[in-house]
């Protein structure tokens, strides 16, 4: 993504995808950001927040996830638990309106046309991958668990198992997430990272997931990421590195409309 003014979908500031969003038609891909920093400002409490848990009602959050589900075209909106894993949701069963729960996962593929998929981040990276060929999508969420546990790996399977598409037909970006100046983890965090484990260092989730990607065989030209940072920038983002458990969450979302 881009750092371009934010936009507004039925009230809600968004920041589009826009390297995504020329891939195939009718695909939507960005994500939201905090109500009181872009064009269309609410500083109402809890207005911006689609976690699933925490501090904001149930009913509130479905009806927000919904508003965002029908200013950019869509009439279902399919989220999961997250549980900061690897785990896969298969969304082709997607009921043809409403909010969806799916299930507890923390990776959403193959929805039909119509069905928007959304996952909540604050500092985690929103993972965005698209086949070209056949306009199949996924959206995950990466934490530094999924990411060590694969979950990229198994997006990518799960894009070309059983079709006509290839590794070199993927597109892959990584949208806003806490930066690697901003985010250090311990010796533990690092082995299973893949990195060198010589006390606490600073990590780039995104690098690391672009390092993933290339040995997977992805190749580069076909991997995006956006360089905004949730923690550097969380006057903009919500961030739990900056807030803590008083921190919202932002919906990053995906589909196609035809």
């Amino acid at each position: 993504m881009t750092p371009d003014p934010a936009t507004v979908v039925e009230g809600i500031d968004v920041l589009r995808a826009t390297e995504l969003e020329t891939v195939y038609p009718g695909l939507v891909a960005g994500m939201t950001i905090r109500p009181d920093a872009g064009v269309h400002a609410d500083s109402r409490a809890g207005a911006g927040d689609y976690g699933l848990s925490g501090g904001s009602d149930a009913w509130a959050v479905s009806e927000r996830f919904e508003r965002l589900a029908r200013g950019l075209g869509f009439a279902c909106v399919a989220v999961g638990r997250q549980v900061h894993g690897a785990d896969l949701l298969d969304v082709e069963a997607a009921p043809p309106a409403g909010t969806w729960v799916v299930g507890t996962g923390d990776g959403l593929v193959r929805p039909p046309p119509g069905c928007l998929l959304v996952v909540t981040v604050a500092d985690c990276v929103p993972v965005y991958l698209v086949e070209a060929e056949s306009g199949h999508v996924a959206l995950l969420h990466a934490g530094w668990r999924g990411v060590a546990a694969g979950i990229l790996r198994r997006g990518v399977e799960s894009m070309i198992a059983g079709s006509s598409g290839s590794l070199a037909s993927l597109r892959l970006h990584l949208g806003p997430a806490i930066c690697g100046d901003c985010y250090e983890v311990g010796p533990e965090v690092l082995t299973m990272l893949g990195l060198d484990a010589d006390g606490s260092a600073q990590v780039d989730l995104r690098q690391v997931l672009r390092r993933q990607a290339a040995e997977i065989g992805i190749p580069p030209a076909c991997v995006t990421s956006s360089r905004r940072c949730t923690r550097c920038e969380a006057d903009s983002f919500h961030s739990y590195r900056a807030a803590g458990d008083e921190a919202g969450r932002m919906a990053a979302f995906l589909g196609r409309t035809s």
